[in-house]
């Protein structure tokens, strides 16, 4: 494709495109996401014998001992997962937060649950989860070439999605194993939903050159668009969205672009999450 044809990566913020309004709405916004990421469950992985691995739900507290304490957790032989402090990549794309509000609005009446992949999926989870929708987090790790685990960050019963409509939300989908992970789960747990449908935040993924040599033999044919005036390798990951799992694929980036939600609904439900109202 030529380069003057590829798609632009994201704007970034700029102090000016800050108004009043919008830092108070994003600071409200950064503390109420704060409160939520310390109110997940943190899964941790135990080594058993034979290299046979299980899952531990643990609180954040737990969770940050044996990221802050490397020899507690080869003494109580456990791999910690997530790091909170690693999910606040806070928004800093221009349009993100209004396209998402735009999204939650329209989409939000035609499902049951969210569910969040962590980490970059989680803040797209939350934002629905403000808006009005139910939602319940995974978290998703390579487990070698071509290979993924996941685990919940809830302690809710699978069972409550059968027969539901389900809304993944995740930042983009190179390879596409990360979504397809989440299926698989509720089918191992034998749980049949009525509808499984993604939300990515990007379409597009403008990657570095480690990036792409890391992922370019498992690509798709015309799935990669080409190199941009900046060097970023382009990819478009909806190339690799599993339509074995997966009923309908749209992104904030594609199909909710330049729309703006309602800010102001945001505000007060923020203003209600925040002091307990």
């Amino acid at each position: 494709m030529d380069e003057s044809r590829l798609p632009e990566e994201p704007e970034k913020l700029k102090t000016q495109d800050y108004t009043p309004d919008m830092v108070g709405v994003l600071g409200m916004l950064s503390k109420a996401f704060d409160r939520y990421i310390k109110g997940l469950t943190y899964p941790v992985m135990e080594m058993g014998k034979k290299g046979k691995r299980r899952w531990i739900g643990m609180d954040s507290e737990s969770n940050f001992r044996l990221i802050q304490d490397p020899m507690l957790a080869r003494a109580q032989n456990l791999s910690p997962l997530v790091n909170p402090r690693e999910i606040q990549n806070w928004l800093v794309e221009k349009g993100r937060v209004e396209s998402a509000l735009a999204a939650a609005e329209e989409l939000i009446p035609q499902y049951d649950y969210g569910i969040g992949i962590a980490k970059k999926g989680l803040w797209l989870s939350f934002i629905f989860s403000m808006m009005g929708l139910e939602t319940r987090d995974y978290v998703v790790i390579r487990n070698g070439p071509g290979s993924r685990i996941g685990a919940p960050m809830h302690t809710k019963d699978p069972g409550d999605f059968e027969g539901k409509r389900i809304l993944i939300f995740e930042n983009d989908a190179i390879t596409g194993e990360s979504l397809a992970c989440i299926p698989r789960l509720l089918l191992e747990a034998r749980v049949k939903c009525q509808a499984i449908d993604v939300l990515l935040i990007s379409r597009y993924a403008h990657v570095d050159e480690e990036c792409y040599e890391a992922h370019k033999s498992r690509l798709a044919k015309g799935q990669y668009l080409g190199q941009s005036e900046t060097g970023k390798h382009v990819i478009d990951t909806f190339s690799q969205i599993p339509p074995k799992f997966i009923r309908n694929k749209m992104s904030l980036e594609s199909d909710f672009g330049g729309r703006n939600g309602n800010i102001h609904k945001l505000r007060e439900t923020l203003r209600a999450k925040i002091h307990g109202k």
